[in-house]
């Protein structure tokens, strides 16, 4: 039902071109890091029957990504 995991999820046979993304990463200070980015280890599935389903991948940057600083006025933690 989250959007991102089901979208993560849905790559998880693609080879190639098909994994690459582009990819924005917020900071808890309203930062972004930016670029495109080639998912790898995707893991949709999995762990302990009386635990929370595991979910985990690799994010990989292909090239510099861009970073912006959080807006004025913003405030950290």
């Amino acid at each position: 039902g989250d959007t991102a995991q089901d979208f993560i999820a849905g790559l998880a046979l693609e080879v190639g071109n098909g994994l690459k993304t582009l990819f924005r990463w917020t900071q808890p200070d309203g930062s972004t890091i930016v670029g495109t980015v080639t998912l790898t280890a995707i893991v949709a599935s999995g762990g302990n029957a009386s635990a929370k389903q595991t979910f985990s991948f690799t994010a990989v940057f292909n090239g510099k990504p861009v970073y912006t600083a959080p807006a004025s006025g913003t405030t950290k933690g």
